[in-house]
């Protein structure tokens, strides 16, 4: 439940943000796996809730709050003009929802959360043609794109990512880390 609740919360801060609606999105996923990756409750609160099944009231609201939550953001997208004119915000959400689980399950399941970033950079790929309008979908495929390397380390996320964040580029660089580590 704590896990579940720290997660909902991250969501939440990061929607929070005055960039697009659908950057917030897409920016979100990774900064959820960030924190999924960097902190053992949220980990195995993922791991407990979407592999054993249902534990509890506590855990299904903060659910229905994610889905409430991405349904607004896209409902914002909408407005913004980042959404296809066919797309129900209600039916986006449960599907960018239920395939971030997917990837989080996933690699959890076959590479120990080590392929994260790259998961969700394919379903991001796959995903936006279907729901973002025709007129964003390049600048988006770009940002899509640009994230992981934001966010994570690609080869080894859990190796690199905390280090990377503590100290300056000019550091990471000085250090002889890999390019994607000295991002930002």
């Amino acid at each position: 439940e704590k896990g579940s609740a720290n997660l909902l919360a991250t969501f939440f801060a990061v929607c929070r943000s005055s960039t697009p609606a659908i950057e917030n999105l897409i920016h979100s996923t990774f900064v959820l796996a960030d924190h999924i990756a960097g902190d053992d409750v949220a980990r195995a609160a993922t791991r407990l809730t979407h592999t054993v099944g249902h534990l509890g009231d506590a855990v299904a609201h903060a659910n229905r709050e994610w889905l409430s939550a991405m349904a607004a953001q896209l409902t914002r997208a909408a407005e913004e003009g980042d959404l296809r004119a066919d797309v129900d915000p209600d039916v986006a959400a449960e599907t960018i929802v239920a395939t971030t689980i997917g990837s989080i399950v996933m690699s959890d399941e076959i590479a120990d959360g080590a392929d994260l970033p790259m998961r969700l950079l394919r379903m991001w790929n796959f995903l936006l043609s279907a729901v973002v309008s025709e007129q964003s979908l390049p600048y988006l495929r770009e940002f899509v794109n640009r994230e992981p390397l934001r966010r994570w380390c690609l080869e080894n996320p859990r190796g690199h990512a905390a280090r990377a964040r503590s100290t300056s580029g000019r550091a990471r660089r000085a250090r002889g880390d890999p390019w994607w580590a000295c991002e930002g």
